[in-house]
C-alpha cells in the first residue's frame, strides 16, 4: 500500500455531483524523453492527450481506495504545446458497476522521472455537452450518453476533498487495437409514437427512486421513448430517418469512435448489440437500454462514447443531413489474454477456443466482470471459474488477485453481519438483503484455487478475519445435523429450476458448505473443520441419495425434515464435481449419461454454471472424447454467431459472459490429453 495523501485531489465546486462530467486540462512543453501522467479517480476517466484517446479507467476497487493509474505518453507528444486532457465522470448513484461515494480526482505528470505539473496546474471544466438528466441504462450501470454538443464548457473552481488510500494496479494497459466496422445493411426509418415499451425496467425508469435516478417526468429527455417510436423498413423513407448497420467479424468491447460530416445541425441515434434481428438492432433485446445520442450543429466530428460497451452491430439512425465517414471501436481489452496462441486442433474446437479467449479478454481488463455492457460488475462465482481461465491463457493470475483484494478491502459496511461477503464489488447493492449465500461459499473456494495456483500463501493468510465471519454466518443458520437450513438473501444456484428448490436445506449449497469448510480448514490447519466437512458429507449422502440420483432439498413437515422429490441435473452435477459419492459408484455412469436411464424428471442444468461445471467434472473423469463433444455441441453455434461464449443457452441475455472463458481451458487440455492417447496407442 502506498502511502496516504500522495496526491493532492479535488473535485470541481458543485452541489451535486449525479451524472456529471469535469474535464481536466493542461498545457506541457518539454523536451524530455519520457513522459508518464500518474492519476486517481473514483469513477470513470478518459485520458486524451492532443485529441488523442491515450487510456480508459479506472482500475476498480473497494470504497475508500483507489488504485494509481500510471500511464506512458511518451508517444503522444509533440514538440511545442501539448495538451493534457482527463474527462472524469462522476455516477453518483446506486449501482453494481461502482462503489457509491464522493467522487475525487488526482495527478501528476513526470518528465524522466521529475514531477513537472500536479493537479493545482489542471483547470476544471464542466462538459455541459453532456445531458445531466436522463435515463439509467440498466439496473446495473450508470446514465446514459446524450449529448447536445455545442463545446462552451464553462471553467468552474476546484475544492480539496479527502485523498483515498492509495493501491498499486497489477492489471495490464489496454494496447486500444482499432477495429473498424464494414457496413452490412440500411433502410428507412418511421416514428409512430404509440409504439410502448413496458415491463420491470421501465416501471422502475418511470419513478426513478429504487435505481437513484432521475424520474422519465424529469428527464430533458427520454432516450428509450425515442427508440421505441421507431419502426425500421427496408426501404428509405423521403425526406424521413434512415438507418445504417455496420458490424464487426466478432462481438468487441470497447470505446465507440464515430466520424461523420453535418450539413445542418441534427441528431445522431446510436444502437449497439451482439445480435442482429429482422434485419436491425434491438436497443432492448436485454431488457436495458443499448443506445447514445448526440446532437450536432454543421461541422467534422469525431465522436467518443466515454463509456465502454461491448457490441458486433452498431446501428445509426440519422437524417439526409449527415455523412457517416468511418465506425469503429477502441478495444479496452486484456492484453496479456490476447497474446495466448491456440494450439493445432480441429477448427470447430479452434472457434470454440478463439470465442473463450475473446470473452476472457473482454470481461478481464481491470477485474473480472460477468459481461461487458449489461453490468461490467466484478461477481463471485463467476470470478471462480475465470480465476482458472486467467492462469490457463495468461499464465500467471493478475487480474483475480486485484479481484480478491478488492473484497478482502471491504469494510463489511453494507450488510448487518461482516460474514455477508457482497455478490459483487465494488458495488452498492439496493438492499441489505441483496447477497446471495452460496455465492460467499465460491469465494472461499476460489481462495483456495488461487492459494493452489499460485503459491502466494501471504496474501490468503490477510483473510484469516475474514474467513473466521464468514464461519460465524453460517454457523448461524446450521440445524440439528450442522446443515444450512432457510438461508436468506438471495438463495440462488444457477439458472435453472434448481433455483426453484432452495427452501429449507439445500441440498447444492450444503454441499459448497462442506467444501468451504474443508478449505478454510486447510488453509488454516483446522483439523476440526476438515472433520466437520467429513461428517456433513456423510450425512448429505443419507440424507438426499434415493439410490439413484440426489435430491435437491428437504423441508419441515410437523417438524421434522423431509427429503422432497425435486431432482436438479445442477445438483447432480455439484455432487460429481467434488466427489460426494465413493469412487466406483454407479451414480457417475448416470452422471456420464445425463440420467437418460433414471425414470424421475432430471430438471436439465442451465449454461450458467452447471453445464460448464458439467465439462470440469467430464474432464477430471478423463472423458475427454466427451467433453469434446459436448462443447462442440454448446458452444459452437454462439462462438460462430458472436466470437464470444453467452450467458445462457438462448440469445434473450448477454451473448458475452467472462465465466464461460473456462471452456476453452478445459476444451485445451482435453484435447491434449487425446492426442497424448493416440499417440501412446
Amino acid at each position: 500500500m502506498v502511502k496516504i495523501g500522495e496526491f493532492n485531489t479535488v473535485w470541481g465546486a458543485l452541489k451535486d455531483s449525479k451524472n456529471v462530467e469535469l474535464i481536466f486540462n493542461c498545457e506541457i512543453k518539454t523536451k524530455k524523453e519520457k513522459i508518464v501522467v500518474e492519476l486517481v479517480t473514483r469513477d470513470i476517466y478518459n485520458l486524451f492527450v492532443n485529441g488523442e484517446f491515450v487510456s480508459y479507467g479506472p482500475a476498480r476497487t473497494a470504497k475508500g481506495y483507489a488504485r494509481i493509474e500510471r500511464l506512458d505518453i511518451s508517444s503522444y507528444i509533440t514538440d511545442g504545446k501539448n495538451v493534457i486532457s482527463v474527462h472524469v465522470l462522476s455516477n453518483d448513484a446506486r449501482s453494481l458497476h461502482l462503489a457509491k461515494g464522493a467522487p475525487f480526482f488526482g495527478t501528476r505528470i513526470l518528465a524522466d522521472g521529475e514531477m513537472i505539473k500536479d493537479t493545482d496546474d489542471f483547470h476544471c471544466y464542466l462538459n455541459t455537452d453532456r445531458m445531466k438528466k436522463v435515463e439509467r441504462m440498466s439496473c446495473q450501470r450508470g446514465f446514459l450518453e446524450v449529448y447536445d454538443v455545442r463545446g462552451n464548457y464553462p471553467e468552474i473552481g476546484k475544492v480539496s476533498v479527502s485523498c483515498p488510500q492509495l493501491l498499486e494496479r497489477r492489471t495490464s494497459y489496454s494496447k486500444n487495437s482499432v477495429k473498424k466496422a464494414s457496413y452490412v445493411l440500411s433502410g428507412g426509418v418511421e416514428k409512430d409514437e404509440n409504439n410502448t415499451w413496458v415491463d420491470d425496467f421501465t416501471k422502475l425508469l418511470d419513478t426513478g427512486e429504487w435505481l437513484e435516478a432521475y424520474p422519465r417526468k424529469e428527464c430533458d429527455l427520454v432516450l428509450s421513448e425515442e427508440f421505441v417510436s421507431f419502426n425500421y423498413k427496408k426501404e428509405v423513407v423521403p425526406d424521413g430517418l434512415r438507418y445504417e448497420v455496420y458490424g464487426f467479424p466478432h462481438v468487441i468491447t470497447g470505446k465507440f469512435v464515430i466520424k461523420v460530416k453535418v450539413m445542418e445541425k441534427t441528431s445522431i441515434w446510436v444502437t449497439f448489440d451482439d445480435l442482429l434481428k429482422d434485419g436491425y438492432v434491438r436497443f432492448n433485446r436485454e431488457r436495458i437500454i443499448h443506445g447514445l445520442k448526440w446532437t450536432l450543429e454543421t461541422g467534422e466530428y469525431t465522436l467518443y462514447s466515454q463509456e465502454v460497451y461491448a457490441a458486433k452491430y452498431i446501428q445509426l439512425i440519422t437524417d439526409k443531413c449527415v455523412r457517416i465517414q468511418d465506425v469503429s471501436i477502441i478495444c479496452v481489452e486484456n492484453p496479456d489474454v490476447m497474446e495466448f496462441k491456440i494450439p493445432p486442433m480441429e477448427e470447430a474446437l479452434r472457434t470454440i477456443v478463439k470465442a473463450a479467449q475473446n470473452s476472457l479478454a473482454q470481461n478481464a481488463y481491470d477485474l473480472f466482470t460477468d459481461c461487458p455492457t449489461r453490468e461490467r460488475s466484478g461477481w463471485l462465482c463467476d470470478s471462480y471459474f475465470m480465476g482458472k481461465a486467467e492462469y490457463f491463457f495468461t499464465g500467471q493470475n493478475k487480474v483475480e488477485k486485484d479481484f480478491l483484494e478488492n473484497y478482502l478491502l471491504y469494510d463489511g459496511e453494507l450488510f448487518e453481519h461482516k460474514g455477508i461477503i457482497p455478490m459483487c464489488y465494488p458495488a452498492q447493492p439496493p438492499t441489505k438483503e441483496e447477497y446471495i449465500p452460496a455465492w460467499i461459499l465460491w469465494y472461499v473456494l476460489e481462495l483456495e484455487d488461487y492459494k493452489k495456483r499460485t503459491g502466494d500463501n501471504e496474501f490468503v493468510e490477510r483473510h484469516r478475519q475474514r474467513f473466521a465471519d464468514i464461519l460465524d454466518f453460517f454457523q448461524g443458520y446450521e440445524n440439528e445435523y450442522g446443515l444450512l437450513e432457510n438461508l436468506e438473501g438471495w438463495v440462488f444456484v444457477e439458472w435453472s429450476k434448481a433455483t426453484d428448490f432452495v427452501d429449507g436445506v439445500n441440498i447444492p449449497t450444503n454441499i459448497l458448505y462442506t467444501e468451504a469448510l474443508r478449505a478454510i480448514g486447510e488453509m488454516l490447519e483446522r483439523d476440526e473443520l476438515i472433520e466437520k466437512s467429513a461428517n456433513l458429507r456423510q450425512i448429505i449422502r443419507d440424507m438426499a441419495f434415493d439410490g439413484e440420483v440426489y435430491r435437491d432439498n428437504a423441508i419441515r413437515v410437523d417438524g421434522k425434515l423431509q427429503i422432497t422429490p425435486n431432482v436438479s441435473e445442477f445438483n447432480q452435477t455439484i455432487v460429481a464435481y467434488f466427489r460426494l459419492e465413493p469412487e466406483g459408484s454407479k451414480f457417475y455412469g448416470r452422471f456420464k449419461e445425463r440420467f437418460k436411464t433414471v425414470k424421475k424428471k432430471v430438471h436439465p442444468a442451465a449454461l450458467f454454471i452447471g453445464s460448464v461445471l458439467r465439462l470440469m467434472t467430464l474432464y477430471d473423469m478423463g472423458e475427454y472424447k466427451l467433453v469434446l463433444e459436448e462443447c462442440k455441441e454448446h458452444f459452437l453455434e454462439m462462438a460462430e454467431l458472436t466470437g464470444t461464449l453467452w450467458e445462457m443457452f438462448g440469445g434473450n441475455a448477454s451473448c458475452n459472459h467472462g465465466f464461460g472463458a473456462v471452456v476453452g481451458k478445459v476444451l485445451c487440455e482435453a484435447a491434449s490429453k487425446l492426442q497424448k492417447e493416440r499417440r501412446n496407442v
